[in-house]
């Protein structure tokens, strides 16, 4: 059953098949952006600024009283200050501190002291870690970088 050249129709798309395909293409495009306007965003976060008047670099990471979890919240070097954005922890928060691979101590403190100024790293951490013969960074060892 073939059928000749003349017999076959060609078939050309009339102007409205235009517009209706691209009509909704449009519409498509539109529902796509809106539901990603639409998406939840990533949890809620907090400014962590935190001063280290010490001669040592701390690691700092976040818990709660409840959650033993750490949040990373960063790196402080000697005499200076970090802002870091990390996730909310909720009213509570414990900041933990090392340097060198030692414990330099716990700061207790509430989202309103984080978000309303900078947390102060105490004096009492660099009385701690000369007490427990933990040598500040000027003294430390220069590890290259990975």
């Amino acid at each position: 059953m073939t059928s000749s050249i003349s017999e076959r129709v060609e078939r050309r798309a009339e102007p409205s098949d235009f517009y209706e395909r691209w009509g909704a293409l449009v519409i498509a495009v539109c529902i796509a952006i809106g539901f990603g306007v639409a998406l939840p965003t990533g949890p809620p976060t907090v400014t962590v600024t935190v001063h280290n008047p010490t001669d040592y670099r701390l690691y700092v990471k976040a818990s709660t009283p409840t959650d033993d979890t750490l949040s990373f919240v960063g790196v402080v070097g000697p005499d200076g200050t970090l802002e870091s954005g990390v996730i909310d922890r909720g009213g509570d928060w414990i900041l933990h501190l090392r340097t060198l691979g030692s414990p330099a101590g716990e700061i207790a403190v509430t989202r309103s002291e984080l978000t309303s100024g900078t947390v102060r790293i105490p004096d009492s951490v660099t009385d701690d870690l000369r007490a427990a013969g933990v040598k500040p960074i000027a003294a430390a060892p220069i590890l290259a970088s990975p």
